[in-house]
Order: structure tokens, then C-alpha cells, then sequence
């Protein structure tokens, strides 16, 4: 939902422009047999259904750290709010190697990525934060980070033009989705105060 709030508005606005050609030829649907290109839905369902549970294992792994461990043990000595910076700030921390070097990034200079990942992470620290607490379980944020990487990273960031200064507003190293994720965090802590 986050991401298509803030893709969907760029789109509106006009500040972005959203293109199919990445759905329709996603080379997951080809996997399942099909002809590229696909008809939208079938390009968005095979990556839903292929991409997902490769994404979800792969998380895994980190969130045995973030959502099994460090939240958990930073919860029973500070409050959800430092809990949540600690956490965002070593998990957007432990992925700056990768966009330093390139992994991802998508084309945005490092003094947009930096800071724009560190807000989008920050801002998702804090729902998972509170999903884990109230829960109980690592698999509210083995879910919420295989969702973001499925869609915001995924299929909506596919389904954008990325030319000009787009890079610098979409994308989770792109400024805008990290706004978008900080104001719904502070939505959802005030609802559940």
C-alpha cells in the first residue's frame, strides 16, 4: 500500500510516468511457459508467485537479526521510538556497501541514495518495530520486508520510467518513497498510542 501511495502520486503528478513493458515482459512469466510479452496481469502474477517466496527466504536471514534478535533485546531497554532508529539506522547502515557499490542504487548519486534509503528504512523500521512487538513474531518482518522488496523494489519500481530525475524521487533509494514511509510511521505509531 506505502508504495503505491508514493508511486502512485508521482504518476498523478506527473513527475513520473508508469510504463507496462517491464510487467509484460517479466522473464518470470516466461519460466512459466508463457511468450513475452504476457497481458499485465499474468506479468504480475508470475513474479507475485515466482519472485515472492525466493525474496521471503532471503530475508530471512537477515530478519532472524533485526526481528528475532536486535528488536527484541533493544525493546526491553529503550522505547519503541530509539528501538526503531537503532534498528533502521544499522539495517539502512549494513546496505550502503551495496549501494556504494552499485548493487542498487538505480542511477540516484549517492547523496540522494544515502539519505533516501536511510529514510524509506527508518520509516519501515518503525512499522516492523511495532508489528513485532505487538505479535510477538519474526515473521511480521519476514513478511513487511518481503513485501517491500517485491513491490517497492519490484513491481512498481518496474513499472516506472526512471529518465531524468525520476532515479532521484522513486525507487527505495529515491528520496520521495522514504518520505512517504516516514509519514505513514508516524501515522501508525500515533494510531497506536
Amino acid at each position: 500500500m506505502i508504495a503505491f501511495i508514493a508511486y502512485g502520486s508521482l504518476w498523478i503528478s506527473g513527475l513520473t510516468e508508469i510504463s507496462v513493458n517491464g510487467v509484460v515482459n517479466y522473464k518470470w512469466a516466461s519460466m512459466l511457459g508463457f511468450d513475452l510479452p504476457v497481458p499485465f496481469i499474468v506479468g504480475l502474477l508470475s513474479k507475485m508467485l515466482l519472485a515472492f517466496p525466493l525474496i521471503f527466504f532471503v530475508v530471512l536471514g537477515e530478519e532472524i537479526g533485526w526481528s528475532g534478535f536486535l528488536t527484541p533485546k533493544l525493546s526491553k531497554i529503550s522505547s519503541v521510538a530509539v528501538t526503531s532508529l537503532i534498528v533502521g539506522g544499522y539495517w539502512a547502515i549494513w546496505h550502503f556497501p551495496a549501494i556504494i557499490g552499485g548493487v542498487y542504487g538505480y542511477g540516484t548519486p549517492l547523496w540522494i541514495a544515502l539519505p533516501g534509503f536511510t529514510l524509506a528504512i527508518i520509516g519501515v523500521s518503525f512499522l516492523r518495530t511495532i508489528l513485532r512487538l505487538k505479535s510477538g513474531s519474526l515473521w511480521t518482518g519476514v513478511i513487511l520486508h518481503a513485501s517491500h522488496n517485491l513491490y517497492a523494489m519490484g513491481i512498481f519500481h518496474d513499472l516506472t520510467v526512471k529518465e531524468g530525475y525520476a532515479s532521484y524521487l522513486v525507487s527505495e533509494t529515491g528520496i520521495f518513497l522514504g518520505i512517504v514511509y516516514v509519514i505513514v510511521a508516524i501515522i501508525f505509531c500515533k494510531k497506536m498510542k
